[in-house]
């Protein structure tokens, strides 16, 4: 296991995508807090550039990141798995409880149109979705996971 995971308290369990954990990117989000996100340099391969929106994302005084402004922000790190296939990982913590505030993290994202999300939405609960070619597809009984 990996020791980010193995020192996880309440972890109940983990799913590995491949035997071979060697981390592409990482970062922490220690820093001043109010740095907005695209000056701030992660710990491996993570300067983060904004991607689409109009919020900013700004480091926290908990080393995370909060959004400031509305509606939305989006930011990627720099770095460039070797193949499509990688795992991403975050501890997501939803702070406010605002209408239709989205919070989660996207992986295998390679255009404006296809990537998958994972994330927190304060009107349907937790989202697995996938964008492909433009069109999302989030099937309910399939894909929301349940608090």
């Amino acid at each position: 296991m990996p020791p980010l995971l193995s020192g996880t308290t309440g972890l109940v369990n983990y799913w590995r995508l491949g035997d071979a954990y060697a981390p592409v990117a990482t970062d922490t989000f220690t820093g001043a807090a109010g740095t907005v996100l695209s000056s701030h340099t992660g710990e491996l391969g993570a300067t983060w550039t904004r991607h689409s929106g109009t919020a900013t994302l700004v480091l926290s005084n908990e080393n995370r990141i909060r959004k400031s402004g509305t509606p939305n922000g989006y930011y990627w790190a720099s770095a460039t798995p070797a193949s499509v296939d990688y795992a991403v990982e975050a501890d997501v913590h939803r702070k406010s409880g605002v209408t239709g505030d989205r919070v989660g993290v996207i992986g295998r994202y390679d255009s404006v149109n296809s990537w998958y999300e994972a994330s927190h939405d304060t009107t349907v609960g937790w989202l697995l979705r996938k964008t492909a070619d433009g069109g999302r597809a989030s099937r309910p009984s399939a894909s929301r996971v349940r608090r």
